[in-house]
C-alpha cells in the first residue's frame, strides 16, 4: 500500500538531534554508510510521510550517480531520504536483497544511465525505476541466489582487502629503500680508503 517515492527536497541545517536522512553519498555497493549520516528536523522529515523507512525498503540514487542501490537495514527505521533517492517498497513475497542485486547488476545500471536525463547533472525519473522490469523467482530461488551473491562478495572483499594490505606493505617498502638510498653515508677516515 506503498507507491515508490521521492524524498525530502529541502532538508535544512545538519541537527545533532532529529531524524536520520540518507543522501547519495551514503550508499555505494549494496550498503548505507550510517557511520555520517545527516540529521534532520521532525518537522520537515515528517512533511514526507511517503519516505519515512521502516525497514527491508530498497532505495535507489536517482541524481549524479545513478543506480546505486542499498536495502535499508532495520536499525534505520525511522528514517527519512534526500530527493536524489528513490525508495521502493516491495510486497512480503519479494526478497529485498533481491530485488537490489537485480538493480545493481551492471546491465541494469546501464540500461538506468540511459533513461537518465542531464540538466545539470545526471537525472532517472523514478517513473522510469517504476516501470523497470525485475525477473522475480519463486522466493526459495530469490533467497539462495542472493546467498550465493553475497557468499561471492564477501570473497572478493577479503581479496580486495588483501591486495589494499600488500600495496600499502610494497609502498613502505619502497619508501624504505628510497631513504636508505638517498641517506647520507658515514665519513670514512682516509684509511679507510687506502688500497
Amino acid at each position: 500500500n506503498r507507491p515508490c517515492a521521492y524524498g525530502v527536497l529541502q532538508p535544512g541545517d545538519d541537527l545533532s538531534e532529529g531524524v536520520l536522512f540518507v543522501r547519495v553519498g551514503d550508499i555505494n555497493d549494496g550498503h548505507i554508510d550510517t557511520t555520517g549520516l545527516k540529521v534532520i528536523a521532525p518537522a520537515i522529515a515528517g512533511a514526507y510521510p511517503r519516505t519515512k523507512l521502516a525497514g527491508g525498503e530498497v532505495l535507489i540514487t536517482l541524481v549524479g550517480a545513478i543506480g546505486r542501490t542499498a536495502v535499508v537495514p532495520a536499525s534505520l527505521a525511522g528514517a527519512n531520504v534526500a530527493r536524489a533517492v528513490g525508495v521502493l517498497p516491495l510486497a512480503d513475497p519479494i526478497d529485498p536483497h533481491w530485488v537490489e542485486i537485480w538493480f545493481r547488476n551492471p546491465r541494469k545500471i546501464v540500461e538506468m544511465t540511459a533513461k537518465s536525463h542531464e540538466v545539470a547533472r545526471k537525472t532517472l525519473n523514478l517513473e522510469d525505476v517504476r516501470y523497470a522490469t525485475v525477473a522475480i523467482p519463486p522466493f526459495v530461488e530469490q533467497h539462495q541466489i542472493v546467498g550465493e551473491v553475497e557468499s561471492r562478495f564477501s570473497i572478493t572483499d577479503e581479496t580486495e582487502a588483501q591486495i589494499n594490505a600488500n600495496l600499502q606493505r610494497a609502498e613502505r617498502l619502497r619508501q624504505s629503500v628510497l631513504a636508505s638510498a638517498f641517506s647520507p653515508l658515514p665519513a670514512r677516515s682516509a684509511m679507510e680508503f687506502q688500497v
